[in-house]
């Protein structure tokens, strides 16, 4: 059996299971446009022999091929914690307007994944990033 606890609870779960889970944070409604402003973590798993960069690519063509207009805006490589990363910014369109959100790939070792997420409206997110993304972003610290 493994363990996962936070802040809140604590459960054991069977040997083998893969932690996929997501933290979610959004602005307070009204802040930073129609659709509030939101960082997501989520974690994930790399297939064995794969490198981050295919793990990128993988997410990358699953954005593009589940998402209305999905157009990439830029790609490269980053540090979120001081550990190498890929960020990735791209746009999409829903209903209500077109988003803009900057993904982050970090390897966190035994080929865990995290991916963090920051998005906004597309017309909103510079300013939510020198708000709200940047300063998140900065103050992340990743486990040895």
């Amino acid at each position: 059996m493994s363990s996962f606890a936070n802040a809140d609870l604590r459960l054991d779960l069977p040997e083998g299971w893969i932690d996929r889970s997501m933290l979610v944070w959004s602005a307070p409604p009204g802040e930073g446009g129609g659709t509030p402003p939101n960082v997501v973590i989520s974690y994930d798993q790399m297939k064995v022999g794969e490198q981050l960069a295919g793990y990128v690519t993988r997410q990358t063509d699953s954005l593009r091929a589940a998402l209305d207009q999905w157009t990439l805006i830029e790609q490269g490589a980053t540090r979120v914690g001081g550990k190498p990363a890929i960020a990735v910014r791209f746009t999409w369109r829903m209903a209500h307007g077109l988003m803009m959100q900057r993904q982050i790939f970090v390897e966190l070792g035994k080929l865990r994944i995290a991916s963090i997420g920051c998005t906004a409206g597309s017309e909103n997110f510079d300013a939510c990033d020198r708000r709200w993304f940047a300063p998140i972003l900065d103050s992340i610290r990743l486990k040895e």
